[in-house]
């Protein structure tokens, strides 16, 4: 690991760059703006923390909706009900 990091760092000194700096607009420099040791795993922490993001914001989103609907059949006021949701989160 150390040996890779002195390598970054000869190679950022030859093209002028500071170690670890990366400015992601320039096409010289790539590889010092992602790192190499990056796992390419399908199912890494990050992928199943987005898939578990998108289902619980779903699930909610399914519930939220399914509440508005029970609320404005119970009251057929949507002006009202939308606004009293606005000031207070309220379905």
């Amino acid at each position: 690991s150390s040996a890779a990091n002195s390598g970054d760092f000869s190679k950022a000194a030859e093209k002028g760059f500071e170690p670890g700096t990366c400015d992601p607009y320039d096409p010289k420099n790539p590889e010092f703006c992602s790192p190499e040791d990056v796992e390419s795993k399908f199912l890494s922490k990050r992928t199943l923390k987005l898939v578990s993001l998108f289902t619980l914001w779903y699930i909610l989103n399914t519930g939220y909706n399914i509440g508005n609907k029970l609320v404005l059949t119970a009251l057929p006021i949507p002006w009202t009900s939308a606004t009293i949701e606005l000031f207070f989160g309220l379905p």
